[in-house]
């Protein structure tokens, strides 16, 4: 288990360093991940791939509420790396370790609260912290001394036992360990019961979700054979998307059979509504301005039979290499991928439709990324808003009369999705709104707003928060 908690701590140093836990974490459950990820070297024992996967998602989820723990035992007052309270004076390497142990002394009852100490000031041995082993040998000793209390305070101030409308955002914040900037935005948005589920909902263990490829196998079929592949897995149909499928996954989707058959591709089921909304037809041009890794491409590809002009764009060209990869394994041809960046991208043809998946705060997938809740900052929301009304103008104008275009972002700040749709209207008079009831299908009544918009919170049936938005070009 050694192995395990170094290699964790390895992967949060990586994800501070800018990484994204998701594609360091398919390195470890496909078994071919070192204690250096960037290394590729040996893999590791399925137990440790489990506590690996525990321990590193565990402390992002909760690094907040161990972050304010760890700070009781300093000595000196915490720094404000954000408006939330950091341990001072601490190097990164130092303050990841802290929060593995604590994570493992305070939430990890099968793990012995010796090993935790143990291992954590090894863990610092061999990182070359030898002046801060005695150091964070005597934190972690006063967290554990001091755990019962620790814990009896969780369970006196939990939500629970309080009523809503008496929680302050920072008991909020502090007991569902996100930040309070947050904790305010969704308060003002939507009160505080809806934030507590929303906070909640983040911190709980995603299903693994996938869209089948409806050009080789059916829905029914991949269920069968999933289950015939994976008995052990309890696989349900998704209710929303009629081509989805999700089950408790933690291993590896790229070991499957039926994945390497390109049976699926793995996607949210939100997500998969995206491609619906556009609702492509056969011989078409088509514009996905924003396309790697592929997943919304390649399903708009399959909803019309392969059968037609599909530009895939993306700036960034590494990534383009995921999108062809995509094709091959799924079997798609009518798919163009093409590295540019959409704000200066010229076509001398216009497009039937278009899809602008578009970057932004991402504050509907936390429960996927949990490292998101801790890296992100309230003031870019604003640039990105305005970067996003910019993508859609670039739209506008390569789009034929009485073409379509769809917006989807996966979050639902209003500044990204009804003040962005409403600033787009106001300047190009010749778009009007689609309904999307009347073309996404009709379970997802539920999410349908006012305007005719979609907008999910990451709070039912185990989506991401998600918003979709259809135009028409008169």
């Amino acid at each position: 288990m050694a192995a395990a908690r170094e290699l964790a701590l390895s992967i949060l140093s990586e994800i501070r360093r800018g990484k994204k836990s998701n594609f360091l974490m398919d390195k470890v459950l496909e078994g071919r991940a070192s204690c250096h990820p960037e290394a590729g070297g040996r893999g590791i024992s399925l137990p440790d791939r489990s506590l690996v996967t525990e321990l590193v998602y565990g402390t992002l989820r909760w690094e907040g509420k161990l972050d304010s723990v760890i700070s009781r035992f300093l000595k000196k007052a915490p720094k404000k790396r954000h408006p939330e309270a950091k341990p001072r004076d601490l190097s990164p390497f130092v303050l990841d370790a802290l929060r593995l142990g604590t994570y493992q002394l305070l939430f990890l009852d099968k793990v012995p609260e010796y090993a935790a100490i143990y291992e954590t000031v090894n863990l610092l041995k061999k990182g070359g912290e030898y002046r801060n082993t005695s150091f964070a040998n005597a934190v972690l000793r006063n967290i554990l001394k001091n755990k019962k209390e620790i814990l009896e305070g969780f369970e006196k101030f939990s939500l629970h036992r309080l009523e809503p409308s008496r929680l302050t955002p920072q008991q909020i914040s502090f007991h569902l360990s996100h930040p309070q900037w947050m904790v305010e935005r969704w308060i003002g948005q939507f009160g505080i019961e809806k934030t507590i589920e929303i906070c909640k909902a983040n911190n709980s263990i995603p299903l693994t979700t996938i869209r089948t490829n409806r050009l080789k196998i059916s829905q029914e079929e991949l269920f069968d054979l999933l289950q015939k592949e994976k008995p052990d897995l309890e696989i349900k149909k998704n209710i929303f998307s009629p081509v989805g499928l999700s089950f408790d996954h933690g291993g590896a989707i790229r070991k499957f059979e039926a994945w390497q058959r390109g049976y699926f591709q793995v996607q949210d089921e939100a997500s998969q509504l995206a491609a619906f909304a556009l609702d492509p037809k056969p011989h078409e041009r088509i514009l996905d301005a924003c396309a790697a890794p592929g997943g919304k491409a390649t399903h708009l590809a399959e909803l019309i039979g392969d059968e037609s002009d599909i530009v895939a764009l993306d700036m960034n060209e590494k990534r383009i290499a995921l999108i062809e990869k995509n094709c091959d394994r799924l079997g798609l041809r009518s798919i163009h991928p093409v590295h540019g960046d959409f704000l200066e991208f010229e076509s001398n043809d216009l497009f039937d439709r278009i899809l602008i998946d578009a970057p932004c705060s991402s504050l509907g997938t936390l429960r996927r990324h949990p490292e998101g809740k801790w890296q992100k900052e309230e003031t870019g929301i604003d640039s990105l808003s305005d970067l996003q009304l910019r993508l859609l103008k670039k739209g506008v104008s390569l789009l034929k009369r009485r073409g379509v275009l769809v917006y989807s972002v996966c979050t639902f700040t209003k500044e990204e999705t009804d003040e962005v749709v409403d600033r787009l209207l106001q300047s190009e008079p010749s778009l009007e709104i689609e309904p999307l009831s009347h073309i996404l299908p009709e379970a997802c009544a539920p999410f349908m707003t006012e305007k005719g918009t979609f907008l999910s919170l990451p709070t039912i049936a185990g989506m991401d928060g998600f918003f979709i938005c259809r135009f028409r070009n008169e």
